[in-house]
């Protein structure tokens, strides 16, 4: 009986081993991390992966999360903090909006129909007051709290939003979006970290995958 019990606290030993467990902010989990961690199964298949998403920040021992991909300002104390950087805020359209309704200068998207987006750290009206113009008089067209219901009303030909370019990443490689003013108009951003607790770090499941996703983000950063 004591070899039994033995065998099964290390089979329960190496699935606790070998299982890893993320949490994620519902927009960057389905936009960015979806259509890639494949990636990181094929290239460690070692490891059982699970991926929960919510907007609540879970706690790392009572939910069992090895690491949590949070959005908003670093002030979880007692925890490792990795910041995804190069993260840029850009006002973002559909093709076939912009030929139907140009937009030759910022000063004109006054007139235009605007999405806003309301979880960004940055929206529209700190974009207008970075551009030095008054903001504008008209209503949204739509209001989001989901950064994925923007870039879909946008990708429809909606209207013009104002969005993170890492979660549009795949809308502007695919030409769904395009940039609507040069980088010039962008602003830079840092709303999206990798959150874990001290010394988890070591382990090999955490520590893979935090090199796979950083090296994911220096290549979008590269191209």
């Amino acid at each position: 009986m004591l070899g039994l019990a033995q065998a099964t606290a290390n089979i329960s030993d190496e699935k606790a081993r070998s299982a890893l467990r993320i949490h994620c902010a519902p927009s960057f989990g389905l936009l960015w991390l979806l259509p890639r961690v494949h990636k990181f199964r094929e290239k460690y298949p070692e490891f059982q992966l699970t991926l929960s998403c919510s907007y609540e920040n879970l706690s790392f021992s009572r939910d069992n999360i090895d690491i949590a991909v949070r959005h908003g300002f670093p002030d979880w104390k007692s925890f490792e903090i990795k910041t995804i950087r190069h993260e840029k805020m850009s006002v973002l359209a559909a093709p076939a909006y912009l030929a139907k309704y140009p937009v030759n200068k910022p000063e004109e998207l006054k007139q235009h129909a605007l999405i806003l987006s309301e979880s960004p750290l940055l929206q529209w009206p700190q974009w207008f007051a970075a551009q030095q113009l008054p903001q504008p008089d008209k209503d949204w067209l739509f209001r989001f709290d989901r950064s994925y219901m923007s870039l879909e009303a946008a990708m429809l030909g909606h209207g013009i939003i104002f969005e993170s370019e890492l979660l549009a990443e795949e809308y502007l490689r695919s030409g769904k979006l395009v940039n609507v003013f040069s980088a010039d108009f962008s602003l830079p951003v840092s709303a999206h970290h990798l959150v874990y607790p001290r010394g988890f770090a070591q382990f090999p499941r955490v520590s893979h995958f935090l090199k796979w996703i950083n090296d994911e983000l220096e290549t979008i950063k590269t191209k």
